[in-house]
């Protein structure tokens, strides 16, 4: 429930995406990840498994906390658990104005 609260504030709310669009069908078979601040439900990331790559999605940081370091420690939990899992290539999808974020942690357009 969490992870809704985090995803709804952020991109219903905030970004004002359709409702099927966010919540498509395919959180009943990922893995999510919450981050915390004391009690707050701040920040989450969905995580799906294929045969040969994870795909990190769905990242959402919640606006009083975007400028701090959350969402690259969530991300960063996100790559660790799918490196653990055996996973070497790892994907996702990120709006244009995050392509800076992503490179952070290595991650390049693909065409």
């Amino acid at each position: 429930m969490q992870v809704v609260a985090v995803r709804s504030a952020v991109f219903l709310t905030d970004q004002a995406c359709p409702y099927d669009e966010e919540f498509d069908g395919n959180d009943f078979c990922s893995l999510h990840f919450i981050a915390m601040v004391g009690r707050e439900p701040v920040a989450a990331l969905r995580a799906r498994f294929c045969a040969d790559c994870c795909k990190l999605e769905r990242l959402a940081v919640r606006q009083d906390f975007r400028r701090s370091r959350i969402a690259f420690q969530i991300v960063q939990a996100g790559i660790e658990h799918a490196r653990k899992k055996g996973f070497r290539r790892i994907y996702g999808h990120a709006q244009d104005r995050l392509v800076d974020f992503w490179a952070h942690f290595g991650a390049k357009p693909l065409g």
